[in-house]
């Protein structure tokens, strides 16, 4: 018998298209989280082609001035209100469940599947997806009461106009929370329920053939052991797979007694060595 490691030809095409559909999703989380476009206010001045912008990112806020070239100061964020820190809190966690369920992905899908291990995948998954969207839904709710603060300031300034969305980064966040929740898990689930290999399946027998006058006969599969006989006659019996050396030419029949029974052929010896001339 001949071993075969159970990788990733032994794995569902469910959950290959899940583990390629969660890379992409992480790198678009890592993406968001990183680039300070979460959300952007933009401030143009009547009567002057100066605009200025303030974007605001998980860590790091730009305010840039457009003077036919755009100029962009950026400082790290400090003394955020608790709801900010909650959201950095709840991304950060979804950003390390990602990195621990791909870990895990890779493993299933490389090496040996266990249904244990494949339930923690699923829940680490899931978890990491709910992070993602309470902290997406703390940072929409809280940033717009924000917007409406600073537009009401602006609105008493009749050369100022402004206007605020969330960005680019916030974007990102939330297709990536959506590929986890919406087609991961469910291609996860789908391949969950699928059996796992059976130790039969994960072994196969090496190819044996023998030749017996003239004609070649292959093991089925799952056979330890060959069938053996000679044309137009009974069977003589099961005979191993493996193959040992003999002198001589074999026999080229075996004879049969009057009886109907099969007499064992040995090789003549002739002082001690067969087949000696």
């Amino acid at each position: 018998m001949v071993g075969r490691n159970v990788g990733f030809s032994a794995t569902t095409v469910s959950f290959k298209i899940g583990t390629l559909v969660l890379f992409v999703s992480f790198i678009l989380h890592v993406v968001g989280f990183s680039i300070a476009r979460w959300a952007t206010i933009n401030l143009s001045y009547s009567g002057s082609k100066v605009r200025s912008s303030y974007h605001a990112g998980l860590w790091q806020h730009c305010g840039c001035v457009e003077l036919g070239v755009e100029n962009c100061v950026c400082n790290s964020r400090s003394g955020d209100p608790a709801w900010f820190k909650a959201v950095q809190a709840m991304e950060t966690l979804g950003l390390i469940g990602l990195i621990i369920t791909g870990i895990i992905s890779l493993s299933l899908l490389c090496y040996k599947q266990t249904m244990t291990t494949k339930n923690i995948n699923i829940f680490l998954l899931a978890v990491s997806g709910i992070c993602i969207v309470i902290g997406l839904i703390i940072f929409g709710v809280e940033n717009t009461k924000d917007f409406k603060d600073v537009f009401t300031i602006f609105d008493a300034v009749n050369s100022v106009d402004s206007n605020g969305t969330l960005n680019t980064s916030f974007i990102l966040c939330a297709i990536a929370a959506g590929l986890c929740l919406f087609v991961c898990l469910p291609v996860f689930a789908v391949d969950k329920r699928t059996p796992l290999p059976t130790a039969q399946q994960q072994v196969f027998q090496a190819p044996v053939q023998y030749s017996n006058q003239g004609q070649v006969i292959f093991p089925p599969s799952g056979q330890a052991q060959v069938y053996i006989g000679t044309a137009g006659q009974q069977p003589i019996g099961y005979m191993p797979t493996y193959t040992y050396g003999q002198y001589g030419s074999p026999p080229a029949y075996v004879p049969q007694t009057s009886e109907g029974q099969y007499e064992t052929p040995f090789p003549q010896q002739t002082d001690g060595i067969p087949h000696k001339a």
